[in-house]
């Protein structure tokens, strides 16, 4: 009786997890989608550093942090930030993500601290949690701010 219980109980808590995920991870998807949709695109590199500056002057990020954008060829879409070193940052774009939006949501995570806090975090299953249910939605809200003001 016991076991049927704590199964039946372990199975609803799964499940209102695994629900808060997915709903979770389609509102963030669709959100991004839309504003990369109606997003200026980034034709040049030149423009591409002029949105980086503009960008970073009004999230704030210090001038001693480079942030190198590296423009990937590579098929697919996918854009991410990471720390290449203690004030050195990357943001890679794919050829689906060349537009403003993709850009900006990049540099949040990096304002945020975001970046800093995956390099150094031990804890697998928190630095997702946190991702998932912090970083990312915090970074997809100043993304569509940032969309509607344009």
């Amino acid at each position: 009786m016991k076991i049927k219980k704590y199964l039946r109980n372990t199975g609803i808590l799964l499940g209102a997890v695994l629900g808060l995920h997915f709903l979770n991870y389609a509102w963030m998807v669709g959100a991004q989608n839309i504003c990369s949709r109606f997003s200026q695109r980034i034709e040049t590199r030149e423009q591409a550093q002029e949105v980086l500056q503009r960008e970073s002057l009004r999230l704030g990020i210090p001038s001693e942090k480079q942030i190198h954008l590296v423009l990937d060829k590579r098929e697919g879409s996918f854009s991410g930030a990471s720390r290449v070193w203690k004030n050195i940052y990357r943001i890679d774009l794919t050829p689906s993500c060349f537009n403003e939006s993709a850009l900006v949501h990049e540099l949040s995570h990096i304002a945020k601290g975001d970046v800093d806090s995956w390099a150094v975090s031990k804890n697998k299953h928190l630095r997702n949690f946190k991702y998932f249910f912090i970083q990312e939605p915090r970074a997809t809200l100043y993304q569509i701010k940032r969309a509607i003001s344009q």
